[in-house]
C-alpha cells in the first residue's frame, strides 16, 4: 500500500480500501462500510420520518402510527416534506448522498470479498441486500447484558433492607418489563419501514445530487468519521476472524495483523488531523 496523505480534507476512504496490501483486511473494511452505508440510510429516513411529526398536526395527523401509515403514501409524504421546509432538506440531502456512493461500496466490497476464500477454497461471494431490503427488514431488540447489570445495581440501591428473594422477583419483574418494552419498540420500529422506504424514494427523486458528483471527500463531516470508524472496526473484525481461522499459516497471521496496525495507524491520523479536527469542532457547536 502507497503511503497515505492523512494531512488534508481530501482524503478518500474508498480509493485506501482497495489500496490495503492485505485483501482479508481490506475485504473485512469494505463489508463494515457497506453495512454502515445501509444502517445510516435507514438510520437518516428514521429521522426524517421524526422530523415530519413535527408538522403531522397540520394534516389532521394525531399519533406517530397514523403519521407511519400517512407516509407510506408517496404524495402525502411530499407534501409533509415540503411544508418542513429546511428543517427536512439537510436529511434529504444526506439520504441521497448515502445512496449516490452506495453501489460505489457495493461494487468495491464484492471485487475484494471475490479475492477472499472459504475454507473449501471457494472465493466468498458478498451478498449485496437490495435497498427495499434495508429498510423493510424485521428489527429485533434485546436488553443488552450492560443494560441488565444497570437494572440489578439500581434494584438493590432501592431495596432499602428487603429481603434477598424480594430483590430478585423485583430484578426478574424489571427485567420482563425491559424486554417488554424492547419487544414493542420492535415491532414499532419494523411497522416503519414501508414509511421509511417512501421517504428514501422522495429523497432520491427530489435531490438533485448524482452519483458522479459525490465523493466521498464531500460528503458531510458526521456521515466520513462514521464511515472511517466502520472501516477500522472491519479491520479489527478481520484480525479477530484470523485469530479464530487454525487453517491459517503463522505468515499469513502475521500478514493480516500487519495490515490491521498499518490501517489503524493511518485512519486514526486522518481522524486526527487538523481537517478533520476542524470538522469535528465545528459539528460540535
Amino acid at each position: 500500500m502507497s503511503n497515505t496523505n492523512t494531512t488534508h480534507a481530501y482524503f478518500d476512504l474508498f480509493e485506501y480500501i482497495q489500496r490495503v496490501k492485505c485483501v482479508d483486511v481490506a475485504a473485512e473494511m469494505a463489508k463494515t462500510v457497506a453495512f454502515r452505508v445501509d444502517v445510516s440510510i435507514a438510520s437518516e429516513c428514521r429521522s426524517l420520518l421524526k422530523t415530519l411529526r413535527g408538522v403531522s398536526t397540520d394534516f389532521g395527523i394525531d399519533t406517530a402510527a397514523e403519521l407511519t401509515k400517512a407516509v407510506e403514501d408517496a404524495a402525502f409524504a411530499e407534501e409533509a416534506m415540503k411544508a418542513c421546509g429546511m428543517a427536512a432538506g439537510g436529511t434529504v440531502q444526506r439520504i441521497a448522498e448515502l445512496n449516490a456512493v452506495r453501489q460505489t461500496v457495493i461494487d468495491i466490497t464484492a471485487e475484494l470479498v471475490g479475492m477472499t476464500y472459504n475454507w473449501d477454497g471457494t472465493p466468498r461471494v458478498f451478498d449485496t441486500p437490495d435497498v427495499d431490503e434495508v429498510l423493510l427488514r424485521e428489527v429485533t431488540l434485546s436488553v443488552k447484558p450492560m443494560q441488565k447489570g444497570r437494572i440489578e445495581q439500581m434494584v438493590r440501591r432501592r431495596a432499602d433492607g428487603a429481603k434477598d428473594e424480594d430483590i430478585k422477583k423485583v430484578i426478574e419483574r424489571r427485567l420482563e418489563r425491559e424486554e417488554q418494552k424492547a419487544k414493542d419498540k420492535s415491532e414499532a420500529l419494523t411497522k416503519q419501514g414501508p414509511a421509511l422506504l417512501s421517504l428514501f424514494g422522495l429523497a432520491v427523486t427530489l435531490s438533485d445530487v448524482t452519483a458522479s458528483e459525490v465523493e466521498f471527500h464531500n460528503l458531510p463531516a458526521k456521515i466520513r468519521h462514521t464511515l472511517i470508524d466502520a472501516a477500522l472496526k472491519g479491520a479489527v473484525r478481520a484480525e479477530d476472524y484470523a485469530s479464530g481461522n487454525s487453517d491459517l499459516s503463522d505468515g499469513e497471521f502475521d500478514d493480516v495483523s500487519f495490515g490491521v496496525i498499518k490501517v489503524e495507524r493511518e485512519l486514526k491520523a486522518v481522524l486526527n488531523s487538523p481537517a478533520y479536527r476542524r470538522e469535528s469542532m465545528m459539528a460540535d457547536i
